[in-house]
């Protein structure tokens, strides 16, 4: 299947690869279809592009990839809405705001993107863990790791 892109024109995406989010996302509740696409040369980050709106894209990374230490508290609703048994079923994304400068990128902790890797359903729910906030600047995040690799190979 063909769909426009905002980051890289028409591409061809497989049909058993498209994400339904129930209930959309915060904002754009009426676009529920969406492709993760990810380039080698931009790892950790990728795009969630939405199949309904070729303009409609966010740019997205896995928790784990860039906080080890992510911790997810997901209620047992949220689970039953996408049909996943358990954590250990479901991906974690983080919705990623990168502003003009780079250095102030930041990454929604509070509301991931849960989807559950067996039947691609999943939505955005609000993490339970309450320390975590919608505006957590990423940058500190991999000065800290930074840090830690450094001061272990000391």
């Amino acid at each position: 299947m063909e769909i426009d892109t905002k980051p890289f024109g028409t591409i061809e995406i497989d049909e058993d690869k498209i994400v339904t989010l129930k209930d959309g996302l915060l904002g754009f509740e009426n676009r529920e279809r969406f492709v993760i696409i990810g380039r080698e040369e931009e790892q950790p980050f990728e795009w969630l592009q939405s199949v309904e709106d070729g303009s409609l894209a966010f740019v997205v990374c896995q928790a784990n990839a860039i906080l080890p230490d992510y911790q997810l508290s997901i209620l047992r609703e949220d689970l039953d809405d996408i049909g996943a048994d358990s954590e250990e079923d479901i991906t974690v994304y983080l919705i990623v705001v990168v502003p003009e400068d780079p250095d102030e990128m930041t990454v929604n902790l509070k509301g991931p993107v849960v989807i559950n890797s067996e039947n691609y359903v999943g939505k955005q729910i609000i993490n339970q863990v309450n320390e975590y906030g919608v505006r957590h600047r990423l940058l500190d995040e991999i000065e800290d790791q930074s840090t830690l690799q450094m001061s272990s190979q000391e």
